[in-house]
């Protein structure tokens, strides 16, 4: 293209690979969101906690999630003081269940899993079972958390990690 002296070329810069970049990153984030959000309950309101650390688990371990939510009193329209739901998720299977008997029941024939997946030394030693993270809302009753931690320990998993929500502005 030829100018004539004193003439001004405008060049604008080609926007659409920055765009495409954009939007994949968008598609990304979205499917991460997504993920991850199968994992967690949002009616589960954590407690708040001054210190949290993060997960520790071995690669060949699994993890499951136990949420403990109350259940809804229909005489106060509250949260229940005696009754809660208990959620468990792990990989992408989600099981509901009202009572610590449906959960101790459940729970046998996971271990029975991990049992016939880890080599009987490493079970002998009380490994190759899996991470269970109990995550209680805010409103459940020590005794609804502390009968849920009987019923894991009971069935024989030995590694429970409690959850709870930081407070990013107290420094914890």
């Amino acid at each position: 293209m030829s100018t004539t002296p004193g003439e001004e070329t405008i060049h604008e810069p080609d926007l659409t690979p920055l765009l495409d970049l954009v939007l994949q990153l968008v598609m990304f984030f979205m499917l991460v969101v997504h993920f991850e959000s199968e994992q967690r309950n949002e009616n589960v309101q954590l407690p708040k906690a001054g210190i949290a650390k993060g997960i520790v688990k071995p690669d060949k371990l699994r993890i499951v999630f136990i949420n403990v939510l109350p259940t809804i009193d229909p005489e106060t329209n509250g949260p229940s003081k005696s009754q809660s739901i208990i959620t468990v998720f792990e990989n992408t299977s989600t099981a509901e269940y009202s009572n610590q008997e449906q959960l101790k029941q459940y729970l046998a024939t996971e271990i029975q899993k991990d049992q016939a997946l880890s080599p009987k030394d490493v079970w002998d030693k009380g490994g190759g079972r899996a991470v269970v993270i109990l995550r209680a809302d805010k409103e459940c009753t020590f005794k609804m958390v502390y009968d849920t931690m009987l019923t894991v320990r009971a069935v024989g998993y030995s590694e429970i990690q409690l959850r709870a929500q930081v407070d990013r502005t107290s420094g914890g």
